[in-house]
């Protein structure tokens, strides 16, 4: 199993940022109403509030990320040319 790195800080603010929201993204079970972080895989590695607070998307595409989004150390797209490689060997 791989072990995932995040800064500290990063996820710190993702904390923050669902604590500080009254409105939550839904999960495969229907409406959450309680903050927590959700790990994507898809363009990156990154954990990411459910808050929704209306000031951003809060979506990464691959012209632009939420710079406050914590990627996983060395699957950032924006920053780590192996990224994907990465990626595959930590969710095979």
């Amino acid at each position: 199993m791989a072990i995932l790195k995040f800064s500290a800080s990063a996820v710190a603010a993702q904390i923050a940022h669902a604590r500080a929201c009254k409105t939550f993204l839904p999960n495969w079970n229907g409406p959450v109403d309680r903050p927590a972080l959700i790990l994507i895989v898809g363009n990156g590695v990154h954990l990411r509030s459910n808050g929704i607070d209306g000031t951003t998307t809060r979506i990464v595409t691959t012209e632009q990320a939420d710079p406050s989004f914590a990627f996983a150390d060395g699957m950032n797209p924006f920053r780590d040319t192996d990224w994907m490689a990465q990626r595959r060997m930590a969710f095979r």
